[in-house]
């Protein structure tokens, strides 16, 4: 007799939602953590939609440092590695847009974005809830 692991639960139906709030703020040194972003996801769907595509929207606000591609990367990954812990093998068909983005001069670099990432899914999961 083996234990096979349970079953993973699938993803609530994704729908669009409008200012989701992700964040990784954390105050134990220097430098800290620090990445606050606003966004809107729209769920994506048919031919040639297969995965998730995080775009600036037309009138991003970007507060603080200038938003390297590094960063943004980060809480893109930050956000596949999350869905696909809770949801292995289920792709996640969205157009997120990022709508505000602070970034802090010292306290702002790629862990702290990858990290608001991970947030990101707990926001969405929650307002689908």
């Amino acid at each position: 007799m083996t234990d096979a692991a349970p079953a993973a639960e699938p993803p609530p139906a994704l729908q669009t939602l409008r200012d989701v709030h992700a964040h990784y703020i954390r105050q134990a040194s220097c430098p800290s953590d620090v990445a606050i972003l606003t966004f809107d996801i729209v769920p994506t769907s048919g031919w040639g939609h297969t995965g998730l595509w995080v775009e600036l929207a037309e009138e991003v606000r970007i507060v603080g440092d200038p938003l390297p591609l590094a960063y943004l990367n980060a809480f893109t990954s930050g956000i596949e590695e999350e869905w696909e812990r809770r949801f292995p093998g289920v792709p996640l068909r969205a157009t997120l847009s990022l709508n505000e983005v602070k970034v802090h001069p010292v306290d702002s670099h790629e862990r702290s974005f990858r990290k608001a990432g991970h947030r990101a899914i707990e926001g969405i999961l929650a307002r689908l809830a």
